[in-house]
């Protein structure tokens, strides 16, 4: 079974692709990571079986990132165009975004091939607006009816629930908090302004005043974010929406934090929630300061209920539901401590592949399964897939995280699953700022007072050495080298002192460097 999954460029690739700017690169190597899960585990358990036949997953990546001068769009679709139209090619997955997803679908769509999406949500990519239509947009629409409800793409189906109903239930923990006004801004691009647009539509069906909404560039910079800043403080809203990539999200939280100021309720798509964001500033992180942000999150391990009990690649059993089967295998697989929920419904993606096949005993019959998937609902360790009139997922619950006072991601909803509740107000800057007590904790002072016992063991020891050095045992151990090692012993007990260092200062970053070997 031959698989070809698009993904943006890989991060080691952009030495290689200079004129690519590698927007959505560690978005696209997460995706590929999901994509070799599923092939691994299929196979690993015999491939799939449609009527009697045995189909081994053979996988092919492929970057649709950018090419030299050729623009990424164009690229996209110069390769999505050569595995579309290969008759080897039996099934498709979509890249990264809305964006990306959009010229890839452009090309695909005329080979008539079944193409899924793990992270395309815009209605735009699946919709045939009536503003497309009036610029000619192709392909044309391919289901007749009113417009704004022609469908864009027969054979596209994404995973993701429509990008308005993503910020849905963000809304509501609102106006259960008495949430009276929000401000919304978003970046330029189909994903972005579908989030936003989400909060503007929800707002006022619970009685929330939407204050104003701003609009920035795609992939803005700092200074074009931070210049919205001065009059979304002057508002003050109880809360803001924004519908932003990763870097678009930190040059709004660097603004925050350079004004001294932050709304009682903040959400930002694809920001808190990202691997990366408990990083410091100048490592691409938000530091300490994203916390408390809402953030949508695609998956989760620690979803429970019948919506992910699946029973396929990693049946669920009393004591672990698969979402934590599929995490557990995921982890030994990459060799990683947690895997990307961009990453999680990328492998999720295969069990349509899986169940369209085993279920119907056709093989590969891609104009039957775009009939079916129209008419089914698929339970999956991702969550529930069944499909609109457009092709996009309205079964799956939507997943919202809030990092805590720790930075630890808590669930806020699914209710079913939750792991905290919504945290309201957030606090101010000023407010998270703590004292701490050093060795406060009994753990803390129990290692401490270990650490100081063994440090003066190894002095002592060092002292006998000195004083028996020509002692025929010690002279034949070598005073020099047993000095060594009694040093080193001293120096890697004095590291137990650094651990808990807490205040990130030119020379206790220094302190920790030296004695513990990290930055």
């Amino acid at each position: 079974l031959n698989v070809v999954g698009f993904t943006t460029i890989a991060a080691e690739e952009a030495i290689r692709v200079p004129n690519y700017a590698g927007t959505f690169s560690q978005e696209g190597a997460w995706h590929a990571q999901g994509y070799q899960v599923w092939a691994a585990r299929t196979n690993e358990l015999g491939g799939i079986v449609s009527n009697g036949t045995r189909y081994c997953v053979n996988l092919t990546i492929v970057n649709v990132g950018s090419s030299g001068n050729t623009s990424a769009a164009a690229f996209s679709r110069q390769v999505a165009r050569k595995y579309a139209s290969d008759p080897n090619v039996h099934f498709l997955i979509a890249p990264f975004s809305s964006t990306m997803t959009l010229p890839v679908a452009l090309e695909t769509e005329g080979y008539r091939k079944l193409m899924l999406s793990a992270s395309a949500s815009s209605t735009t990519v699946y919709q045939c607006k009536a503003a497309l239509m009036a610029a000619g947009a192709q392909p044309d629409c391919v289901a007749k009816g009113a417009v704004d409800l022609n469908r864009r793409f027969e054979f596209l189906f994404g995973a993701q629930p429509p990008a308005e109903n993503v910020v849905q239930p963000v809304v509501t923990l609102f106006k259960l908090k008495n949430v009276k006004t929000i401000v919304t801004w978003m970046e330029d691009q189909p994903y972005t302004r579908s989030i936003a647009q989400g909060a503007v539509t929800a707002a006022p069906f619970v009685g929330i005043s939407l204050v104003k909404s701003f609009v920035v560039p795609a992939n803005p910079t700092f200074d074009q974010v931070d210049a919205i800043m001065d009059e979304i403080v002057q508002l003050n809203p109880d809360a803001v929406v924004g519908g932003t990539y990763y870097f678009a999200c930190q040059h709004f939280i660097r603004s925050c934090k350079k004004r001294n100021w932050f709304p009682k309720a903040l959400f930002m798509s694809l920001c808190s929630g990202d691997a990366r964001a408990t990083l410091p500033y100048e490592k691409q992180g938000l530091d300490q300061d994203g916390r408390w942000t809402l953030d949508y999150f695609e998956w989760d391990y620690r979803l429970r209920g019948p919506d992910y009990e699946y029973f396929y690649l990693f049946p669920a059993t009393p004591d672990q539901p698969s979402p934590a089967l599929f995490r557990d295998y995921f982890v030994k697989f990459h060799n990683v401590t947690e895997p990307a929920h961009f990453a999680a419904v990328a492998s999720g993606l295969g069990v349509i592949f899986h169940t369209m096949m085993n279920r119907t005993g056709r093989g590969v019959d891609n104009e039957l399964y775009r009939q079916l998937l129209s008419q089914s609902v698929l339970t999956t360790f991702i969550g529930k897939l069944g499909f609109n009139g457009w092709g996009q997922n309205n079964a799956r619950e939507v997943v919202i995280v809030q990092p805590d006072r720790d930075g630890k991601l808590q669930l806020i909803y699914p209710l079913g699953s939750s792991s905290a509740e919504f945290a309201y107000p957030i606090p101010t800057l000023s407010e998270r700022s703590f004292i701490y007590a050093y060795g406060s904790s009994g753990v803390e002072i129990a290692f401490n007072v270990i650490a100081a016992i063994l440090m003066a063991a190894s002095v002592v020891l060092l002292v006998l050495v000195f004083i028996y050095r020509e002692k025929q045992v010690i002279f034949a151990s070598a005073p020099v080298f047993l000095s060594i090692i009694l040093l080193g012993s001293l120096v890697i007990y004095s590291t137990v002192f650094t651990w808990q260092i807490q205040t990130r200062t030119e020379y206790s970053l220094i302190l920790n460097r030296i004695l513990d070997g990290y930055y």
